[in-house]
């Protein structure tokens, strides 16, 4: 009898051990189970944030502001000159922000038009217009402070960047009109130039001479008669030219 009772206290000894192991573990192993997970969770946060701080390093890109004639709005060129997409979410005037969508491509080139201002100018007024994207980067536009005179915008001078793309080119930029030269140089190696050329008035045009070898063309890059501050050369097909109002 004494044995019996042994044997059922021993059986009922290993049976609350292992009823007790069994609760243990369906109480642990979810609370294991949620940490391994909360661990990879936290992982791969880490890793988009890292991703995303890369990626906010790589934004690289150029701002143009170009008031208009109306006196009362503004186009914004956006330059992407960096590997990564751009989204630009924001354009402040100053203070005054206004909401956009626009994304630029990699190595790519958009224009936002006919962005009002918050007020008409007054006579001696500073804007400050910069752009916001994404990522957190802000990024202000290339020509500085934009004063608004008697007159009008005070634009101090222009950027022309040329590509020569490879060719053996003579870049030449001067004044129809005056046949004064700003800028004569050969590109030997294909790179091309920036050339900074004085704002000389409201009737004028400049002129790219590209020659390799024999051949030669020239082709207008701004007139502001037509208050168009694109350029569009059509030979050869590599070699093109930008113009963008900057300080």
């Amino acid at each position: 009898m004494k044995y019996i009772m042994s044997h059922r206290k021993g059986v009922s000894s290993i049976l609350g051990v292992l009823i007790f192991i069994g609760i243990l573990f369906s109480a642990v192993m979810p609370m294991f189970l949620m940490m391994r997970q909360s661990d990879v969770y936290y992982e791969q946060a880490k890793l988009e944030v890292n991703r995303l701080d890369e990626e906010k390093l790589l934004e690289d890109i150029k701002v143009y502001v170009s008031p208009d004639e109306s006196e009362t709005e503004y186009d914004l060129t956006l330059v992407n000159k960096g590997e990564v997409p751009v989204t630009v979410v924001r354009v402040w005037e100053n203070e005054n922000l206004r909401n956009e969508n626009e994304i630029i491509t990699a190595q790519d080139t958009c224009t936002i038009e006919s962005i009002p201002f918050s007020h008409t100018p007054d006579e001696n007024e500073v804007f400050e217009i910069r752009v916001t994207t994404e990522r957190g980067n802000s990024f202000l536009n290339e020509n500085g402070m934009l004063t608004y005179g008697a007159e009008g915008w005070i634009v101090d001078k222009f950027y022309i960047n040329i590509h020569a793309g490879g060719l053996f080119l003579r870049v030449k930029v001067y004044n129809c009109t005056t046949d004064e030269v700003f800028f004569d140089k050969w590109d030997t190696i294909g790179v091309g130039y920036q050339v900074e050329v004085p704002f000389a008035g409201e009737n004028y045009k400049y002129d790219v001479l590209i020659e390799e070898k024999f051949l030669w063309m020239t082709d207008t890059i701004y007139d502001s008669e037509n208050g168009d501050p694109k350029v569009w050369i059509d030979w050869p097909d590599t070699t093109f030219a930008d113009v963008y109002p900057g300080t």
